[in-house]
């Protein structure tokens, strides 16, 4: 049956999401080489070969060949997708411009995404559309109702019984709980995590969250688990160059915490992320570097201010406009956010 064109596209792109699945992005990658001329003359085919490309580009990073898949995927699925396949796409748009640190361009796509999917009975990807809403919510300045995502997020991987959407929401709703300073609930999702970990010891995904899980364990005064977190987090090592710097800012933080940290590192981090094109995750780690140095003027914060506002990025550009001596108003500004842990002058980024 692999002889017939269409049934080998199907094959291969059933292979590369499940090596994707795994954290083995170069492998997932080699199944769909064959098309790196010609797509599948079949369109739905076609949709799936593009559509699996683009997610593998997006967690590699791979800004301009991401763009490229997500647009062939679109175009194909005009005449051959369901409901369900242009809520997918805009789904991976959506958490292309999130990663970006495009907040409203992500909104945007994942909102559409989010309505269209409600439609339809695909629980898994409803879950981690409505994490990476509620993530996107977040950095907007829409705390309340990023929670709200969150919970949702959680409650729908349970009934798909996804261990991947269950990890991508536990990593947000670490996130929100640390950025609202909600003590008991992330208690309550530190537990969870822990017991996510221990289930899937090897599973590179578990990377971030487990990192998240630290920042928790330092947030609730325990250093040594937080320490053993982080270790447990480096060991993972996943392949995702987006996943391998939330893990090194929750070094970071922790160093911070324990008053350990040389301000050149984050600001190498900051080069790290601005050179993969991480512009939210480079914008955060300059902000830590102007509250840990108190010298702005060495971190061009006030350009990077401007583009985290043009963006929506909300988050950092609370981050690097609250500068050590910060006038009451702009913390005011933080805690009417919802930003409770940085108005309260908590100087680690989540």
């Amino acid at each position: 049956q692999l002889a017939q064109p269409d049934l080998a596209a199907r094959w291969r792109v059933l292979t590369a999401r499940a090596r994707l699945r795994a954290g083995a992005l170069n492998a997932a990658a080699e199944p769909l080489s064959p098309y790196d001329t010609h797509l599948p003359d079949q369109a739905a085919a076609a949709v799936g070969v593009s559509w699996t490309r683009a997610q593998i580009a997006i967690h590699r990073c791979d800004w301009g060949n991401a763009r490229r898949y997500l647009l062939t995927a679109r175009a194909r699925a005009q005449d051959a997708g369901t409901r369900r396949t242009q809520a997918g796409l805009r789904a991976e748009a959506g958490h292309f411009w999130l990663r970006r640190g495009q907040i409203d361009k992500a909104i945007d796509q994942l909102e559409r995404a989010h309505q269209d999917l409600a439609l339809t009975k695909d629980a898994e990807l409803l879950a981690l559309v409505c994490a990476h809403l509620g993530e996107a919510r977040l950095l907007g300045g829409e705390v309340d109702q990023a929670g709200r995502l969150v919970r949702d997020a959680l409650r729908t991987a349970k009934q798909a019984r996804s261990a991947f959407a269950t990890q991508e929401a536990l990593r947000v709703g670490l996130r929100h709980a640390h950025i609202s300073a909600d003590i008991g609930r992330l208690g309550e999702l530190v537990s969870l995590a822990q017991d996510l970990l221990l289930q899937r010891p090897l599973d590179p995904w578990g990377a971030a969250m487990a990192a998240q899980t630290a920042l928790g364990h330092l947030e609730l005064g325990d250093r040594d688990a937080a320490r053993r977190w982080l270790t447990h987090a480096s060991k993972l090592a996943p392949e995702d160059p987006y996943h391998q710097q939330l893990v090194r800012l929750a070094q970071l933080a922790f160093q911070a915490g324990t008053h350990d940290l040389e301000p050149t590192a984050t600001a190498q981090l900051a080069a790290t992320c601005r050179q993969l094109g991480l512009d939210h995750l480079s914008r955060l780690a300059v902000g830590f570097t102007v509250r840990w140095t108190g010298k702005p003027e060495n971190t061009h914060s006030s350009s990077l201010l401007l583009d985290a506002q043009r963006d929506g990025d909300r988050y950092t550009a609370c981050w690097l406009s609250l500068t050590p001596g910060s006038k009451t108003g702009a913390v005011r500004n933080v805690r009417a956010l919802g930003y409770v842990a940085m108005a309260a002058g908590v100087a680690l980024p989540a």
